[in-house]
Formats: structure tokens, sequence, C-alpha cells
């Protein structure tokens, strides 16, 4: 199941659980995400309390721009979140179908 053992983008979780029969995007990996209050609502920031779990970190960077220097925050989804991400998709999944 897990591929990493490092923090990954949403978006490459969003491929590993494809790889485990459910298609999935992106951005509706971010819907079902921010639906349980992992992420914040108009925002691709995690929520404190999943911040709390250990199941995402922020990876702060700067960009030097024409209009000076703007700081940029990614959003990775640690192992230990990939784990109970997948699982939770799948069980949703399995009570769906």
């Amino acid at each position: 199941m897990i591929k990493s053992g490092d923090n990954i983008l949403v978006r490459e979780l969003a491929k590993i659980v494809s790889d485990e029969g459910v298609t999935i995007g992106e951005r509706r990996l971010y819907a079902r995400l921010r639906e349980w209050g992992y992420i914040c609502k108009n925002s691709t920031e995690p929520t404190q309390r999943a911040m709390n779990q250990n199941y995402f970190v922020v990876q702060v960077g700067t960009i030097k721009t024409p209009y000076g220097i703007k700081e940029t925050k990614t959003t990775k989804v640690t192992p230990k979140g990939q784990i109970r991400i997948v699982e939770r998709i799948l069980e949703e999944n399995k009570i769906e179908n």
C-alpha cells in the first residue's frame, strides 16, 4: 500500500489511491479531505486537527519574483496520513458498493 517512506503531495496520494482500485483525482481527493475536516475550506492548508494527528506537514519556501520575495506553502501528506487516508477511502468505497 505505502509506496513512499517520505512525505508526498496530495496529487501523488491520489495516484496511489487509484492504484488501489478507487478512481479519484487530486480535486476529488481534496474535496473528500475537506469533507473529513483534514483540509481547511477554500484552501489547501491542513486543519490544526490534521496537523496534530501528524497526517500532514506544510513545507515553506520562497520564490524570488520581479515584485520581491514571495513565500510559498506546500501541503504534503506524511506516511501516517497516507495510510489513514487510503484506508478510509477504501472503507467508504466498500460501503458504497
